[in-house]
């Protein structure tokens, strides 16, 4: 079953894309979280998970964090079409309860982050993008 993704779903993209590339100082790549858990969160622990991923990122070795995405695309994947589904409308309508307030907050994360990235971890991060489109034009 393909799922078109929207604004919501984008956003969302990004902030996984986000816990993609972050790590904690002292500490390797976190476990990523059960997809079906994150959108169950308030807005402020969606919000905190993507600045302690964004930090481990920015922190980790390219291995790190290639294993860390490897293990959500294999959560992503064991989701069955109707949890895809159900997770699609909760993020949208997560994304539509967000205040304008805090998308400002997403977005200058968001800007802090990336221009954070050094040059190849930027080049990673687009090739990890550009994987993910062909896999998904691939289920199509």
């Amino acid at each position: 079953m393909y799922l078109k993704f929207n604004a919501p779903a984008k956003m969302i993209a990004g902030l996984y894309i986000s816990l993609f590339m972050a790590s904690t100082s002292q500490a390797a790549m976190p476990e990523p979280i059960n997809p079906k858990e994150v959108v169950n969160m308030s807005f402020d622990q969606r919000f905190n998970l993507l600045k302690t991923v964004d930090a481990a990122i920015l922190q980790s070795t390219p291995q790190e964090v290639a294993a860390y995405w490897k293990k959500h695309a294999e959560q992503l994947k064991a989701l069955t079409p109707a949890e895809r589904v159900y997770i699609n409308q909760k993020m949208q309508a997560n994304w539509n309860a967000t205040t304008p307030e805090q998308k400002k907050a997403i977005l200058t994360e968001q800007n802090t982050y990336f221009n954070s990235l050094t040059p190849s971890q930027k080049a990673a991060m687009k090739a990890y993008v550009a994987e993910m489109q062909l896999s998904q034009k691939a289920s199509k």
